[in-house]
């Protein structure tokens, strides 16, 4: 992965409003907008969601009770005509085989993320946001245009099988493309990962995080977050989100019933090695390695 693809560290952002980016990553239906959702309720955190389909959606938000406040955003953050072509240019994989079109994207992709950050973080009065994606490639270029000391990356890791199984009662994949999809996801969370600075990253399992909320949200953002209930969460005004994400109640963190694995189950942890990896080094990550506390503040969401 170049690091042409990013800004150089010569011109990495001044801080503004925002202090501090929390990106989480890891494969699709692993939890993390539930982890999101605990480490948002932090006064200081703002859980925006997915901000790599901002370009692509022009900015508005696909959740109803959200829109206001993205629809201030927007008017904040123009949008340049490449705008449909930066994701793929940056953010998905596919965009690695292609570096010769991001040249003339780079200066279009630079303004719109740290806009659209910079604006959520000003106009919620929380100086922390936290992004989203099944994309790694987009935490690279975060650090490249914040610095690693502004971006404390969050690898979420599910059983893989578990989420195989999640992605076969939708039918959203067929089994190739499960299979295909973990893999690259995984060995590219990875690599990420352990490219980033050890004091700025946090590995963690749904697993656990369903356990043990409180510890596992004080982990993955680096500070105490014993005020919280996870037994009534306040839900956070994303930009996009899955089914969960969509509900305007308070939100509680539920244990899932047993998972009983069959034999596809097995294979398919024994196939997805980078990922079952994370994910048994996650379950017990946030007990054994110590936090790094925070100065507390008091923003309100505006």
């Amino acid at each position: 992965m170049s690091t042409s693809e990013v800004p150089s560290r010569a011109r990495v952002a001044e801080r503004g409003a925002l202090e501090e980016v929390v990106f989480i990553m890891g494969a699709a239906r692993s939890g993390s907008t539930l982890l999101g959702t605990l480490i948002g309720q932090a006064p200081h955190v703002l859980f925006a969601g997915e901000l790599t389909d901002w370009p692509g959606r022009g900015g508005r938000a696909s959740i109803p009770r959200s829109a206001p406040f993205w629809d201030g955003i927007r008017a904040r953050v123009p949008l340049p005509p490449t705008a449909s072509r930066l994701k793929a240019a940056f953010d998905h994989p596919l965009g690695l085989a292609a570096p010769w079109r991001r040249g003339g994207l780079r200066a279009d992709y630079v303004r719109v993320t740290l806009g659209v950050l910079e604006a959520a973080a000003e106009e919620s009065g929380r100086p922390v946001v936290v992004d989203s994606s099944h994309y790694p490639r987009r935490a690279r270029a975060l650090r490249g245009m914040l610095g690693a000391d502004r971006v404390r990356l969050v690898y979420m890791a599910r059983r893989p099988s578990a989420v195989a199984r999640s992605f076969r009662s939708t039918e959203d994949k067929n089994e190739l493309g499960i299979q295909l999809y973990l893999f690259m996801v995984g060995a590219l969370a990875w690599l990420v990962y352990l490219t980033h600075p050890r004091r700025s990253r946090a590995l963690i399992s749904y697993e656990a995080m369903v356990e043990d909320p409180i510890a596992t949200a004080s982990f993955a953002l680096g500070s105490p977050m014993d005020d919280i209930d996870p037994d009534h969460l306040t839900p956070p005004p994303l930009f996009i989100g899955n089914r969960f994400a969509q509900e305007s109640g308070e939100i509680a963190v539920q244990r899932p019933p047993a998972f009983r694995p069959r034999p596809l189950d097995r294979a398919t942890d024994i196939i997805q090695l980078p990922l079952a990896l994370a994910w048994l080094a996650g379950r017990t990550n946030h007990r054994t390695r110590p936090q790094s506390p925070k100065p507390s503040r008091s923003h309100q969401l505006g």
